[in-house]
């Protein structure tokens, strides 16, 4: 959070030629009384989350080319994940969620490649403040620090091959020379992956 998803989506998709599939916060009718009660909530927001990850991973199956904000495999790996470590989803929750992700992967196939962006949760912090988004002003330190390792944990569960990595604080992905490289090095991965299979 914070650290320009929804922005490279955009742009690295102009660059490309590819459909952008943004995730839409606005669209979870939890989202907002998850910020204030994380406990009664959580599971009903993680719950929409999910199914729209879903619901935008399979129509990308429609597009000759997609950039998609999250995954559902990215749901489940991180913000489920570190929400039933925290004791605001219980292990049943958390199996039910998973259980969404799994039998969706017939619709929502795995993305190609992972564009993982990472930066120091303080800084993020200060970002996400900022930028003032519905729900921003909820997010603590310790917050943006549980984030930070539960995307960690989720990455090191990872095929390096499947990922390029970006630190927000030495790459400015909101140039238009860093976007330009990072397209260029996505459709290398990507032909040299089509060329092997």
């Amino acid at each position: 959070m914070g650290a320009g998803k929804s922005t490279l989506v955009l742009s690295l998709s102009s660059a490309l030629g590819f459909t952008p599939r943004l995730e839409r916060v606005e669209a979870n009718p939890f989202f907002e009384r998850s910020t204030r009660d994380v406990a009664r909530w959580a599971f009903w927001s993680e719950l929409s989350f999910v199914l729209g990850a879903v619901n935008e991973a399979s129509l990308a199956g429609e597009d000759a080319g997609t950039v998609l904000e999250r995954p559902p495999e990215e749901m489940l790996g991180v913000f489920v994940r570190a929400f039933e470590r925290a004791g605001s989803l219980s292990g049943e929750d958390a199996m039910l969620l998973e259980r969404v992700v799994r039998s969706s992967a017939s619709v929502a196939r795995a993305p190609d490649l992972l564009v993982v962006l990472r930066g120091e949760p303080q800084k993020l912090l200060a970002r996400l403040r900022r930028r003032g988004h519905v729900g921003d002003h909820s997010y603590s330190l310790h917050d943006m620090v549980m984030w930070a390792q539960a995307y960690a944990s989720w990455r090191a569960t990872l095929d390096p091959s499947r990922v390029i990595d970006r630190d927000i604080h030495e790459h400015d992905m909101t140039s238009a020379r860093e976007v330009a490289s990072l397209a260029a090095e996505i459709t290398e991965r990507l032909r040299t992956s089509s060329s092997v299979s």
